[in-house]
């Protein structure tokens, strides 16, 4: 169980789940009492009948992703006809703000910071550019000592142009450090309800634990399901990646590695190497969509991993 009292779970529309064993309850709880809360937000009504429906997951690197940047190129995607939708299932999203603690418990080591281009990729700033509907869920600090306003937290989030229903926060088995899957239900029209959500697992290997986790707590959904996600798959075809697939078939959305490895090392160490980003599905065999990985990185170390749903035919 997790203690929904704590100030970085207080987010009244979002459930929290907890798929991390009772032993490791105080650590994540440190970890916990370090970020800022939730925090969800409506958005300008969605398109009343979308031709298509594009799913994205993407690694900001600490926000400095060019989200609008992308939404701009989303027509140029193949398969996109407008009028379209979106959701973006977003990994290492930043908040700055006085929300974030200016201090941080005792007996823990918060990750060092990623360093962010400007304030204007904060995942809130961006959100009320956007009028996107957003949950934002942190994870872990963006650093260490913060001055002033400037304190951050980073995690997981997810945007729509379609409302949000049904929030989930669920935190994983810790490893190196905190992780907290965010998930929604997303309705669109043509389509049956999708539940949507954007993990990002442990850079060591405790991954492969918290992705066991992720396919045992998806297995019992009974919904029709999306998941996108850096699962730092370092090592090719982990055992957590064929966890999850396992339970939500993977999407073909090509070879090409989504990180920015030396493209000298692409060759001999296989195209494996540096492919961390994926999307899986139960959507049915009759709904007709494609998945490419885009050249593009946006300001990011990752490329987003795009997937488009042809919704006019049904």
């Amino acid at each position: 169980m997790v203690d929904p009292a704590s100030s970085c779970r207080q987010a009244p529309a979002i459930t929290w789940q907890s798929l991390a064993p009772p032993s490791q309850r105080e650590v994540l709880d440190r970890w916990c009492d370090s970020v800022g809360p939730p925090f969800v937000t409506g958005g300008s009504p969605p398109p009343e009948r979308p031709a298509t429906l594009v799913l994205a997951t993407w690694n900001v690197h600490g926000g400095n992703g060019d989200v609008e940047a992308f939404l701009r190129s989303v027509p140029a995607v193949p398969g996109v006809r407008a009028p379209y939708g979106v959701v973006l299932l977003l990994q290492e999203a930043v908040r700055a703000g006085a929300e974030v603690p200016e201090r941080y418990p005792d007996r823990m080591r918060p990750p060092g910071t990623i360093r962010v281009s400007g304030r204007e990729r904060d995942v809130g700033a961006l959100t009320a550019r956007l009028a996107m509907h957003t949950v934002y869920v942190p994870s872990m600090r963006n650093g260490r000592v913060f001055i002033s306003d400037t304190r951050q937290d980073r995690g997981n989030a997810i945007l729509s142009t379609f409302p949000l229903e049904d929030l989930r926060a669920i935190e994983l088995p810790f490893g190196r450090q905190r992780h907290v899957a965010v998930a929604a239900r997303v309705s669109a029209p043509g389509l049956p309800p999708l539940r949507v959500m954007s993990v990002h697992l442990d850079p060591s290997g405790h991954r492969t634990e918290e992705a066991v986790a992720v396919a045992r707590y998806l297995a019992g959904s009974g919904e029709t399901t999306i998941v996108g996600g850096d699962l730092n798959t370092w090592f090719g075809r982990e055992e957590g990646l064929e966890a999850v697939a396992a339970v939500v078939p993977e999407e073909d959305c090509g070879r090409a590695k989504t990180n920015t490895w030396p493209w000298r090392l692409q060759g001999p160490f296989g195209w494996w190497r540096g492919r961390l980003d994926y999307l899986f599905s139960s959507l049915p065999a009759s709904v007709m969509r494609s998945c490419q990985t885009l050249p593009n990185q946006f300001g990011s170390d990752h490329r987003p991993v795009v997937m488009v749903v042809d919704v006019s035919s049904r």
